[in-house]
């Protein structure tokens, strides 16, 4: 408490993740007025940001990060820091890539037309630990949550589509969830590039999904423990 009886709010450390150092600049320009965020900064590489991740609390994938490094980051930020809130900006106004985002598991997702200030609301509710969704993108999340619920109301059917892949099969996959390629993936599990492409149609026909996308999204609805 402060001696007026308030409490403090909750000093925050923002990272941004944009490899274009002109537009990195204006956001921290714009970001470091904003008196909540204690400290702001700047990387341009995923994998550093990765490495650094730890010390921040949010942190925004700027519109200039290709939609695969923005959702790669995404995924692999979630699984190894669950703490840290991820807000995707720049995200096309197609349905397919607005669920791709929120299965990734940001936090906030920024259409790439919208405002700055659109983007600003996302990272505020980031901060206090809340989910925003742009104006227009509910319609087709609620389609795919429809999706999903139908998709898991067998249960014995999709657990039979698992059991039916092999135990490397299986672990294709999780590395597929976890958004490597096909070359990360083969370097992974010291298999040749062409024996993982392979794996990857086999998994896709095993489970009667159409992209790899599909597939991380099965995984991903599995009941806890059944993996």
């Amino acid at each position: 408490m402060d001696g007026n009886g308030n409490r403090p709010s909750k000093r925050t450390h923002l990272l941004l993740l944009e490899p274009i150092q002109l537009l990195g600049t204006l956001w921290l320009r714009v970001l470091g007025e904003d008196p909540d965020f204690e400290q702001v900064e700047a990387l341009s590489d995923p994998m550093q940001a990765l490495e650094e991740l730890w010390r921040f609390d949010v942190v925004v994938t700027g519109p200039s990060l290709s939609q695969e490094q923005a959702l790669a980051f995404t995924r692999e930020a979630v699984i190894s820091h669950p703490a840290v809130r991820v807000v995707v900006t720049g995200i096309p106004r197609t349905e397919a890539a607005v669920v791709q985002a929120a299965e990734a598991g940001a936090a906030g997702l920024v259409l790439r037309e919208q405002p700055i200030e659109e983007a600003l609301s996302a990272i505020r509710a980031a901060r206090n630990g809340e989910a925003h969704i742009a104006p227009g993108v509910a319609p087709m999340l609620m389609r795919r949550l429809v999706e999903l619920t139908s998709s898991i109301s067998d249960a014995d059917t999709v657990g039979r589509r698992y059991l039916e892949l092999t135990p490397r099969e299986r672990e294709v996959l999780d590395l597929i969830a976890l958004g490597l390629t096909n070359q990360q993936i083969a370097e992974r599990l010291v298999l040749a590039v062409g024996t993982v492409k392979n794996h990857v149609h086999r998994i896709l026909d095993k489970l009667d999904k159409r992209s790899r996308e599909e597939a991380a999204g099965y995984l991903r609805s599995l009941p806890a423990g059944f993996t």
